[in-house]
């Protein structure tokens, strides 16, 4: 997810040598406001430091068509584009909130990016209010994906109303891992494993024969693990309302909003989804997260979702919750596929 405005791509790395015939790269950077680590296992060392290279590149260049946080993005000058004109777009942005409308459909509206005027009425970008039911009602009103006018014939979009905008927030990372893996692919990696800010994408294995581990993080504690899990040619992504917030009279109010209601999702806990395609993970992690415990994983069993979901106890206990198609992916560092 965007999380923060965005920040210059910059250089923290080092090299090291993970094989004798492989050379093994490492580099931790800033983009999209988060964090990104990158271990990359190439033939030789120029290969695994262009492989770098691309990863950055490509990171950067979603976030040039996607951030809403500047209007200096693509999304961001669309945003706030005159209501009621269509705006011609590029055909990659386009295809991509095309792809993004069929989501919101096939998630039953849990997932929806176009909620800019409820994230304004909440103030979750600043610092936090409790708007009132006919602001509620208002914003739920210019929300919604489906209210933009997409035409294919001139490539353009239409904002319903000044109040509409569109966030990336659910899906731009997920893109931009996308894009990271099909580079990473094409230049012929074929061991690496990319951090986005919490959501993780492993191309290969770690080891011959065997897997990535990447780890769930606590709902309250990102730097506990409670669960491990063993992939390879896949993509984990978390979603969870503690990972940022806003503090109103006192009480944490979290990023993600609840379409169908206009209000903030309950912080219950966390969903964690492994999927091939990172921004398929990345969109159904957000989905089932809105959905709620009980709803996302029946939801996630009847779709063949690999999902782990945990929350809190009242106790304080955390109950870890899997659909039938996670468990190929926990429990043995050869179990992954």
């Amino acid at each position: 997810m965007f999380c923060n405005p965005p920040v210059l791509i910059a250089f923290l790395g080092a090299l090291s040598q993970a094989h004798p015939d492989t050379s093994r790269v490492e580099h931790q950077a800033v983009a999209m406001g988060s964090p990104l680590h990158m271990v990359i296992s190439g033939p030789d060392r120029a290969t695994a430091v262009a492989a770098i290279g691309d990863v950055l590149d490509h990171v950067e260049a979603v976030e040039r068509m996607l951030s809403s946080w500047t209007t200096a993005s693509e999304i961001g000058w669309f945003n706030r584009e005159p209501a009621g004109v269509p705006v011609k777009i590029s055909a990659e942005l386009f295809a991509v909130l095309r792809e993004i409308t069929t989501w919101t459909r096939h998630a039953h509206g849990a997932f929806d990016p176009g909620v800019g005027a409820l994230i304004d009425a909440w103030d979750l970008r600043g610092n936090g209010r409790t708007p009132d039911p006919e602001e509620i009602r208002a914003a739920r009103e210019a929300s919604g994906i489906e209210r933009f006018t997409l035409n294919a014939r001139t490539r353009s979009v239409t904002r319903p109303v000044p109040a509409a905008w569109i966030d990336a927030g659910g899906f731009g990372k997920g893109l931009a891992l996308r894009r990271v893996r099909d580079a990473l692919r094409a230049r012929g990696i074929r061991s690496a494993k990319i951090n986005f800010g919490g959501q993780v994408l492993v191309v290969g294995s770690e080891t011959t024969g065997g897997s990535w581990v990447t780890h769930v993080a606590d709902p309250a504690d990102r730097a506990r693990s409670v669960q491990s899990v063993y992939v390879r040619d896949m993509s984990v992504a978390t979603t969870g309302q503690s990972q940022r917030s806003v503090v109103v009279n006192g009480e944490p109010i979290g990023h993600v909003v609840d379409p169908r209601t206009g209000y903030p999702v309950p912080d219950w806990g966390s969903v964690t989804v492994v999927a091939r395609d990172p921004m398929e993970a990345d969109i159904l992690a957000t989905s089932l997260l809105v959905l709620g415990r009980e709803e996302g994983m029946a939801w996630g069993n009847q779709h063949d979702v690999a999902a782990i979901v945990v929350d809190i106890t009242p106790t304080g206990a955390r109950r870890i919750a899997m659909t039938e198609a996670a468990h190929q992916y926990v429990g043995s560092p050869r179990k992954g596929r």
